[in-house]
C-alpha cells in the first residue's frame, strides 16, 4: 500500500508508474504525486495492464498499457509502454483536461465562462437561445483558452473534448464572489451542461431535438437552482454597474 511507504520515497522517486488502485487514501497520496486534480477519479477505474506513468518533466501523467514480455531475454522495460489507440474516450478526456485546468488562469477563465453561460441559459427556455449561447461559449473556450493552452495531443475540432471540460470547470467552482456552492449544486450544474451541450452537438449534426428536453433542463435549472442563479445575477449586476461607471 503506498500509504504505507515513507511520502520522501514517493516524492523523491524519478518515475512513477501506477495499476489501479481503490483505497482512498492511497489514491489521494498518488494524485498527489502525479500532479493530478484532486477530483480526478481515474485511478480506480484503470484497466489490466493499463497504468498511469509521470517522469521529470511532464505536467500531467500519461495512460499506457503495459504488456508482458513474450521472452525474459528479450524484456525491456521501454518495450512495454504502449499508447493506446483504443483508449476510452472519457479517460483520455480526464487526463486532458486535468494537464489543461492544472494552469490557475486557464482554469478560473472556464469557470467563469462555464458560470455566466449557466446564467445565460437561465434567462429563456427556446431552443435557439440556448444553441446561441452554448455556441458561443464553445467557439470562445476553443479560441481564447484551449488553443492558447496548446495542449498535447488536443485537437481544436474536438467538441466532445471542449464540452467535457466546460462541464468539469464548473465541478471546481466551490465559490462564487465570495460566497459558497455547495458539491450537491455544482454536480447539478455540471449535469445540466453536460446534458445541454450534447443537446446542442446532436442539433449542430442535424439530429432531432425535441423543444421538451430544453424545457426541462431550464425548469430544473430556474427551480433547483434558483439560489444559485440569484447569486450569479447579482454579481453580472455589479459587474455591469462597476463597468459603466
Amino acid at each position: 500500500s503506498p500509504s504505507k511507504v515513507s511520502a520522501d520515497v514517493i516524492k523523491n522517486s524519478g518515475t512513477k508508474i501506477i495499476h489501479r488502485i481503490d483505497n482512498r487514501e492511497d489514491c489521494q497520496l498518488l494524485q498527489s504525486a502525479l500532479l493530478m486534480h484532486e477530483d480526478d477519479r481515474s485511478l480506480p477505474f484503470l484497466r489490466l495492464g493499463e497504468a498511469l506513468i509521470r517522469t521529470e518533466g511532464m505536467i500531467r501523467p500519461a495512460k499506457v498499457n503495459i504488456f508482458r514480455a513474450e521472452s525474459e531475454d528479450a524484456y525491456s522495460l521501454s518495450d512495454t509502454f504502449f499508447i493506446s489507440d483504443s483508449v476510452r474516450p472519457e479517460l483520455e478526456y480526464e487526463f486532458l483536461t486535468s494537464s489543461i485546468l492544472s494552469d490557475e488562469t486557464t482554469e478560473k477563465e472556464i469557470r467563469l465562462l462555464a458560470m455566466e453561460l449557466i446564467y445565460r441559459l437561465s434567462l429563456s427556455n427556446k431552443a435557439e437561445n440556448w444553441n446561441r449561447c452554448l455556441s458561443k461559449t464553445v467557439d470562445l473556450v476553443r479560441k481564447n483558452v484551449l488553443a492558447a493552452a496548446n495542449a498535447d495531443g488536443f485537437a481544436e475540432d474536438n467538441d466532445a473534448l471542449i464540452r467535457f471540460i466546460i462541464a468539469s470547470a464548473v465541478r471546481r467552482e466551490k465559490q462564487y464572489n465570495g460566497t459558497k456552492i455547495a458539491m450537491s449544486d455544482r454536480c447539478m450544474i455540471q449535469f445540466i451542461l453536460e446534458r445541454a451541450l450534447q443537446l446542442y452537438q446532436d442539433a449542430k449534426e442535424g439530429s432531432p431535438v425535441k423543444p421538451a428536453e430544453w424545457s426541462v433542463l431550464h425548469y430544473t435549472l430556474c427551480h433547483r437552482l434558483s439560489h444559485v442563479i440569484e447569486l450569479l445575477d447579482r454579481s453580472i449586476r455589479q459587474q455591469t454597474e462597476t463597468s459603466s461607471s
